[in-house]
């Protein structure tokens, strides 16, 4: 379960207002095999709650004014960089690139190992791979896995836009491939 408290000053009257998370049974969504030098994160994704994606809600006690936090995914990053190597059971091996070298359909292509939903969207996005080229060439045509431009936030999510569950595959996946393009380097 994932909750959160957020306080701030109502932005009419200037009063302390307090928003919580909506309850919600909801789990967090573990993501596994994250291929990174010296596993400096572990990632936890939640689809966020409500039909509107309303994930916390509060209202001023002074004014009435109603304050929504909406959501999509929810990405929790916890970086183990720092933590002493005698906590540390499995080291990841070293990376292959630098961040800067790397687009984002590069490294979802080197997520297809994983066992998990950004795992999914990997081997969805690149379901020809390993196919003759010619059968290749037309299994991507009539039934692609990925947009055209496959670099850009906004073409994924008009690409994925009919299915909620690969959409948020794709959420989640681009949460870590920003993650890690600010760390540096990754695999």
């Amino acid at each position: 379960m994932l909750e959160l408290t957020i306080s701030c000053n109502c932005r009419i009257c200037n009063e302390p207002v307090e928003i919580k998370s909506i309850q919600n049974g909801g789990h967090l969504f573990t993501m596994a095999d994250n291929n990174t030098r010296e596993t400096p994160f572990f990632a936890y994704h939640h689809e966020g709650f409500g039909e509107d994606q309303d994930f916390a809600v509060g209202q001023c006690e002074k004014c009435g004014a109603n304050y929504t936090v909406l959501s999509g995914v929810i990405s929790v990053i916890c970086n183990s960089e720092f933590v002493d190597d005698e906590f540390i059971k499995e080291v990841q091996p070293e990376p292959c690139y630098i961040s800067s070298q790397i687009t984002f359909p590069k490294w979802l292509k080197l997520q297809q190992h994983r066992p998990d939903s950004v795992g999914d969207l990997a081997r969805e996005s690149y379901h020809s791979e390993g196919t003759k080229r010619d059968s290749k060439k037309d299994l991507d045509e009539k039934f692609p896995g990925r947009p055209k431009i496959a670099t850009e936030y906004d073409e994924w999510v008009k690409f994925l836009k009919g299915s909620q569950d690969a959409l948020n595959a794709f959420y989640m996946a681009w949460a870590e491939y920003q993650l890690l393009k600010g760390y540096g380097q990754y695999k």
